[in-house]
């Protein structure tokens, strides 16, 4: 057939051949090993590949991919279509490689944070693969030993210490081992390891203590500190070597009047140094609070899961009290948590896992966008303390969008508490109506064809109209409608977006579209061409 029948049919036989060949063959998938080791702070590729799709060179238009943080289901990165969201700032899939089915994810400077589960989630419309595997994150530990050449009296008691800082994961070992002779022998006594620490940046330290009374047989031994861990390819052995001496024999010290008065003298000095020690170590035994930045994801998306945390770090003593607030538009300031460790409290901040802050109810609002478990307070190195915070938001834009969360830090250093502060854009990704159009068109007659853009924030947006006809080998651009970032403004009313050229085509016709905002803060735009 030759008339408007006939071109009908035609273009509903190219679209259902189209869709046969972007969607022919079930999706196979390859993914990086399973506990795969990378060290903290170096760049990892997670390798993760499909076939079994035509054509050999994909079309992006009809690709997405996703990859997950499995224990928090948090977004890490995702491609739709065009659309790069990259939550995990870095995170990167190379395109090029992706229209060969190669959706590997790059992270640079992995963290400890980052060691768990990741899924690859690929879609090639309308088929889907997915799998999961683990990374393990590694810090290799810096061992440091007090010394390596020391001497001791025959008969006296001298010591070695073996620092081994900043590891991960926690399991390791600490032996020592002593050399006399050519000898290697294992020590097993006088060794004294303290509790392992649990570092502000996740890592682990501990120090291993021998306590060495030797003879003059033990003269040039060497004692050696071995650590083993699951980042050394082979045992870290450092040693050191002993000198021992014959002790010269001391005068006998005079018994007359004189020694009394000296002796008593000199308990009076110990005492008024041991006072003023005593003083000073109460005035200057403390040291003011640092907050970091709040670190927030690149984009904030209505209903979807974000993570807010931030640290309180190089603080003494270890009472602190951290407030949690929210301002909403146009509402009063909301307390949505507070956090404190009491005056009164006994607990220790050295254990290994933190002695977690107590959970203050009393005046706080419980919002049904924000949860978060009380922090812990953990001991550092240095014997400052140290508190990592972490909420969630689901983000509600009628809600939250324009609101402001406020973190404020009180401790007895401050004058004044200190403030961290975050703004909520919250945005939401538009969704189209299908396009009205009568069911019967005759040759020559108007035909109106209508849609709506709905339920989008900001209100930023690009709208294209394209037509292909038979004879054309690509699509013409009919109209192009946009408001730029630049003119966001809050609308109480209908506002007519800014037109780019467009080809002229004399059978369309349209006029420019409307944008409106809706009662939940999002907008909408009403679209028509004749």
């Amino acid at each position: 057939m030759s008339a408007p029948g006939g071109a009908s049919e035609g273009t509903t036989l190219l679209l259902i051949l189209w869709v046969s060949i972007a969607g022919s063959g079930a999706l196979e998938m390859t993914i990086f090993k399973d506990q795969l080791e990378v060290f903290q702070g170096q760049d990892v590729v997670l390798d993760c590949k499909v076939t079994g799709y035509t054509p050999a060179v994909l079309n992006l238009s009809f690709v997405a991919v996703e990859w997950r943080f499995v224990s928090t289901q948090r977004l890490v990165y995702s491609f739709n279509g065009g659309f790069i969201d990259a939550l995990r700032p870095g995170a990167t899939v190379t395109l090029e490689n992706l229209k060969r089915g190669d959706a590997s994810l790059h992270l640079p400077k992995v963290q400890i944070e980052e060691e768990g589960e990741y899924k690859c989630i690929v879609y090639v419309t309308p088929t889907k693969a997915e799998k999961s595997s683990s990374v393990r994150v590694l810090a290799e530990p810096k061992v440091t030993l007090s010394k390596r050449h020391f001497t001791i009296n025959n008969g006296s008691e001298g010591a070695l210490t073996c620092d081994v800082n900043r590891f991960y994961p926690k399991t390791h070992e600490i032996s020592w081992v002593k050399v006399s002779r050519g000898v290697e022998t294992e020590i097993t006594t006088g060794i004294i390891t303290q509790i392992v620490a649990h570092n502000s940046d996740r890592t682990f330290s501990v120090s291993s203590k021998l306590n060495i009374r030797p003879t003059l047989d033990d003269d040039g031994n060497r004692y050696r500190c071995v650590v083993k861990h699951r980042a050394f390819s082979d045992n870290f052995t450092l040693e050191a070597e002993l000198t021992v001496v014959v002790k010269k024999p001391q005068e006998p010290a005079g018994n007359g009047p004189g020694a009394v008065i000296g002796g008593v003298v000199g308990l009076l000095v110990i005492v008024l140094l041991a006072v003023a020690a005593f003083y000073f170590w109460k005035k200057w035994n403390q040291a003011p609070p640092k907050i970091t930045e709040i670190h927030k994801p690149t984009h904030f998306i209505h209903g979807q899961r974000a993570d807010l945390s931030w640290e309180v770090t190089g603080f003494k003593p270890k009472e602190i009290e951290i407030v949690v607030l929210l301002t909403r538009k146009r509402k009063e300031q909301l307390t949505l948590f507070v956090w404190k460790f009491p005056k009164d409290e006994k607990r220790s901040c050295q254990i290994e896992e933190g002695v977690p802050l107590v959970d203050i109810k009393d005046g706080c609002e419980r919002v049904n966008s924000f949860t978060a478990e009380p922090p812990r307070c953990v001991q550092l190195e240095n014997g400052t303390f140290s508190v990592k915070c972490l909420i969630g938001f689901c983000p509600d834009v009628s809600e939250d969008d324009g609101a402001q969360m406020t973190v404020k830090v009180h401790h007895k250093t401050l004058k004044t508490p200190l403030e961290k502060s975050v703004k909520f854009e919250v945005e939401v990704p538009p969704t189209m109506t299908e396009i009205k159009m009568p069911t019967g068109i005759v040759h020559g007659d108007k035909v109106a064809l209508t849609w709506e853009v709905n339920g989008f924030n900001p209100q930023a947006i690009e709208i294209a109209v394209l037509v292909k006809r038979k004879v054309d080998q690509e699509a013409k651009e009919l109209f192009h409608w946009q408001i730029p970032e630049k003119e966001k403004q809050t609308i109480p009313s209908d506002i007519n977006p800014s037109v780019k050229e467009t080809t002229q085509v004399n059978s369309f016709t349209a006029e420019v579209a409307k944008i409106k905002q809706t009662d939940n803060g999002t907008f909408s735009v009403n679209c028509s061409a004749t």
